[in-house]
């Protein structure tokens, strides 16, 4: 509800500084608060990864980029970086592909989430929103922490880590975090998994976990 007290004090059109030779990678970049800030990035002159799942939705939010801001088109500074974060092995393997093509990494924004949805364990045995929302997150991070670092030393730099979460951590379910099993806990008894309660405490968790693991490592980057 704080968009009911709130007023727009920042401008990105004229607030966000030139950003010419800094590396951006955005996950979830092909929609919404995503989409928006790479465009917003790309504008003051950033080369900007768009790391998400689909091919043809990363190029048709690259079209959409170039369409509302003709002048980036053709200069290949938006590029997808294939990224499925509901598995760790495929996150930590979009990363390495990064490093395997750029030598600095000065602004990582952790956009992407899972949202309330219906429960389903993953193809690595995590449900969902978790494996989503924090597990995948944390390994691609990690993985991409080392160049973060090396960033920084840089005299140029200006090395941030983003990570975009929600009120929602406020309500978790009941989780102790304790064991896989907890954190596959449906949060609701048998036939109830998919209820709206249910939904929006398995994505509380995943929010929570996310708001763990920002306060706990992320912090280290920008000094």
């Amino acid at each position: 509800m704080g968009f009911l007290f709130s007023k727009q004090t920042y401008d990105p059109n004229h607030d966000i500084p030139d950003l010419t030779g800094k590396i951006i990678i955005v996950t979830g970049a092909n929609a919404g608060i995503g989409l928006k800030t790479v465009e917003q990035l790309a504008r003051h002159g950033a080369k900007v990864y768009l790391a998400c799942r689909s091919e043809a939705k990363a190029t048709a939010a690259i079209a959409d980029v170039e369409k509302t801001s003709p002048a980036l088109k053709g200069q290949q500074r938006l590029i997808w970086l294939p990224l499925d974060l509901s598995s760790v092995h495929d996150a930590k393997k979009a990363a390495e592909e990064f490093l395997s093509k750029e030598h600095r990494l000065d602004i990582l924004i952790n956009n992407a989430a899972r949202l309330v949805d219906n429960y389903v364990i993953g193809k690595e045995g995590v449900e969902l929103n978790v494996a989503v929302n924090q597990f995948g997150h944390f390994v691609f991070t990690q993985t991409l922490l080392p160049l973060l670092k090396e960033t920084a030393k840089r005299r140029d730099a200006d090395v941030r880590i983003v990570v975009v979460s929600s009120d929602a951590y406020l309500n978790p379910g009941t989780t102790k975090f304790g064991s896989l099993e907890e954190l596959n806990d449906p949060q609701g008894p048998p036939g109830k998994e998919n209820t709206t309660q249910t939904k929006m405490r398995r994505y509380g968790t995943s929010k929570l976990m996310r708001q763990f693991h920002s306060a706990t490592d992320i912090g280290v980057v920008h000094q």
